[in-house]
């Protein structure tokens, strides 16, 4: 029982919502990838995807710990 006029303003709320979602996301990623630049150090991707693998699949894996990256 929602009427069309309703339902529009609902849906740009929803995408403007997930816009700026997005952004703030890339946002962080930006700022710590400068960080990891500057520091030199950081977590391997596989490291970090086999610790998400491990999470999905119930268990409870040490989480991988930052070092120097060359």
């Amino acid at each position: 029982d929602t009427t069309s006029h309703a339902f529009m303003l609902e849906a740009i709320r929803e995408k403007v919502d997930a816009d700026e979602a997005r952004a703030a996301f890339h946002a962080e990623a930006r700022r710590r990838l400068v960080r990891m630049k500057k520091t030199g150090f950081g977590i391997p991707a596989h490291e970090v995807l086999a610790y998400f693998r491990e999470r999905a699949a119930g268990r409870n894996p040490q989480r991988p710990k930052p070092r120097k990256i060359e």
